[in-house]
């Protein structure tokens, strides 16, 4: 076991995460936690050492810093490298179920950490969360946790652009949708279809919902000067935008 893991389960071992602790025992352990992260090794464990690690220590508390420090890097350096496993590894730990009961153990889901996002904050957002299924996708287009994950986040995207409706569709959380824009926003609205009809989901409704206000909102940016919201188009062209979700 390299030296970064000893210390880390060392630190853990002296003060346990599920133990109750004096104010000066958290206090003292925070500092040495503090003083881990910021240490240089020499040695760093390979991604299937550090799963190992996870994996046979399972009673201990892997903070985001030990995330960041020694596992983040491990699975950077192997989707540059073009393999998919540890990436496969994010996925699965970020897999409600899967996490909850992995290797037969229940953990506390409200401990749960989100692998993914960390793994795009850890490189700057080099990726985003849906590139990152599509590269799996791409070797395992199959592959039932990576789909479930990219059906959640299509479907938590299409309903966040219309849940400002009627005062406008969003392309993201900041900006509204312009015209430039909707060939993407339906491009995602026929993906996410085709996903929903692959994993047998129940969708009908909500694609219909999205489509129909996606067009409403296209042609409404043709003639915005003739309304005077997009409130307005729609009660003037009768489209119903209350049960959208």
């Amino acid at each position: 076991m390299t030296e970064i893991l000893i210390d880390y389960l060392d630190i853990y071992t002296k003060y346990p995460a599920d133990n109750f602790l004096t104010k000066l025992d958290k206090k003292e352990r925070h500092k040495r936690l503090t003083t881990w992260e910021n240490q240089t090794y020499k040695t760093m464990p390979t991604f299937e050492e550090v799963v190992e690690f996870m994996s046979q220590n399972e009673i201990l508390k892997f903070e985001k810093p030990f995330l960041m420090k020694i596992l983040i890097p491990r699975v950077k350096e192997d989707v540059e490298q073009g393999n998919i496993n540890a990436l496969k590894y994010l996925f699965e730990c970020d897999d409600k179920e899967r996490w909850s009961y992995h290797n037969g153990l229940k953990r506390d889901y409200a401990q749960r950490k989100y692998y993914i996002q960390m793994f795009c904050d850890g490189t700057d957002w080099k990726y985003d969360q849906m590139e990152l299924a599509d590269l799996v996708l791409a070797h395992e287009a199959d592959n039932e946790i990576v789909l479930n994950e990219k059906y959640k986040m299509s479907k938590y995207f299409l309903d966040f652009s219309i849940h400002e409706v009627p005062w406008g569709i969003l392309a993201d959380m900041k900006n509204v949708a312009g015209k430039k824009t909707m060939p993407h926003m339906f491009n995602n609205l026929q993906e996410f279809a085709q996903l929903s009809k692959k994993l047998n989901k129940d969708d009908d409704i909500f694609i219909d919902k999205c489509d129909t206000l996606y067009k409403a909102w296209e042609h409404y940016l043709n003639y915005i000067n003739d309304y005077t919201g997009f409130k307005d188009y729609l009660t003037k062209h009768d489209i119903d935008y209350y049960c959208h979700s």
